[in-house]
């Protein structure tokens, strides 16, 4: 039974072994993009490793030629990030000054002392980001990064893709998709086919590298999708058993799948090379950020099973009229949901407080606490800022939504308005 249902059964260590002595090593897209993200303890134990493996490593055309075009944004944006770390230093200053300064005249909070303690704290904190963007390595002028991957991937790429070669990866992949095959229909709202097909793209590609060497695959990936990726109550199990038994079914051959953390530390221990810690945290931080992703929620509390089924309908049929509008209207939706239960979060901490603060000041027009009156106050007054602070965050949230139903009716009149003018064409 293992053997026809390869795909589902972790291989054992004789297998690993075995794999890791005779496979070709396999990098995707944002897997070497990150090396411009990572510290550069971590950029140079990372490129050891490529070093030490470059014999065996190969990368698809479509995995170079999305490096390529990629790489100047990459760059952009590490650069950037200094610019937006100091914004939001301002930022949390103009807040606090605009959310407190009413309490200027305050009985017991000196304003003014808390705001000097604020913008000292920020000022330090801005000049400190300012002096390490000096040092930022100016990767537009001089690469190290781009020297050093073209010299391990020399003669490593793969042949350029013909217009017929992809027209039938199109075609396959508009098939495998409505079916949920891995991988890649996770990809489905990229506009082009060749960004919506590009993960197949790749994985065909070294099926077919894999078939012509006659070798097995050590594949590793920054994705964090769910078509490449088994997961079973938020756990993660493996790769997909369908992309195994695919591979192992086209080509005769294995394949292990890798995010970069886990392939770093086994490679170091096949390599025996010393890893620290913090260096496999740090690449598993990037690929997490890099990639996380907040799930779709549609809020329903104010609709009946009828008005969501008529109106899902019509978003099926919209779909297939623009795109782009069922993405924003499901997205105003999420924010709706976030934002009311973040008030709700809010207001069951508000009614908390205003419950201790009453307690306080009963103990203070009683007398009759061991604690001294002064302190009493103080507590009570401590409460008391930190319910100016969560009524004042409630109505910035009351705004929010008020707004954001105000962009759900305008949606959905232009959604009844395309919907009437298209009325003998709807098929329900």
């Amino acid at each position: 039974m293992r053997k026809k249902f390869y795909g589902y059964y972790t291989p054992t260590k004789k297998e690993f072994d075995a794999l890791w002595q005779n496979c070709t090593f396999v990098f995707d897209t944002n897997t070497l993009l990150n090396l411009y993200r990572y510290t550069e303890a971590t950029y140079g134990s990372f490129l050891e490793i490529l070093e030490s493996l470059s014999d065996r490593i190969w990368i698809p055309f479509k995995v170079a030629d999305e490096f390529h075009r990629n790489r100047i944004n990459c760059i952009s944006d590490q650069q950037k990030a200094y610019d937006y770390f100091i914004k939001a230093y301002d930022k949390v200053v103009c807040d606090f000054n605009s959310t407190l300064n009413k309490y200027k005249q305050h009985k017991v909070l000196d304003i003014e002392e808390h705001k000097k303690d604020l913008e000292a704290f920020t000022s330090k904190a801005k000049k400190k980001i300012e002096k390490t963007k000096k040092k930022h390595p100016d990767y537009i002028k001089n690469d190290s990064i781009l020297n050093n991957i073209s010299c391990i991937l020399q003669k490593k790429i793969g042949t350029e893709y013909t217009e017929n070669y992809l027209q039938k990866i199109y075609d396959d992949g508009e098939s495998r998709f409505s079916k949920k095959i891995p991988p890649g229909y996770m990809d489905r709202d990229k506009s082009d086919n060749y960004r919506l097909y590009g993960d197949l793209i790749i994985w065909k590609d070294i099926i077919n590298k894999a078939t012509t060497d006659k070798k097995s695959i050590i594949f590793v990936t920054s994705d964090n999708k769910e078509d490449w990726w088994l997961e079973y109550n938020g756990k993660r199990l493996g790769p997909r058993p369908e992309l195994i038994q695919e591979f192992k079914k086209e080509t005769g051959q294995e394949i292990f799948i890798y995010n970069p953390a886990p392939f770093i530390k086994y490679a170091s221990t096949h390599l025996q090379l010393k890893t620290d810690k913090r260096i496999l945290d740090e690449i598993e931080s990037v690929r997490k950020n890099q990639f996380h992703e907040l799930k779709e929620t549609t809020l329903r509390s104010a609709w009946n099973d009828m008005n969501i089924q008529q109106f899902n309908n019509r978003l099926s049929y919209i779909e297939s009229q623009s795109q782009a509008e069922p993405n924003v209207l499901r997205e105003l939706y999420r924010k709706e949901h976030l934002y009311s239960e973040e008030k709700a979060t809010l207001t069951n901490k508000m009614n908390e407080l205003q419950r201790q603060i009453k307690s306080i000041e009963i103990l203070i027009e009683s007398g009759i606490s061991d604690e001294d009156q002064e302190q009493l106050e103080i507590r009570r007054n401590k409460r008391a800022s930190r319910l100016v602070g969560y009524q004042y965050s409630i109505h910035e949230l009351n705004e929010k939504l008020m707004l954001t139903r105000e962009k759900i009716s305008k949606f959905q009149r232009e959604y009844n308005l395309l919907m009437a003018n298209n009325s003998e064409e709807i098929p329900f």
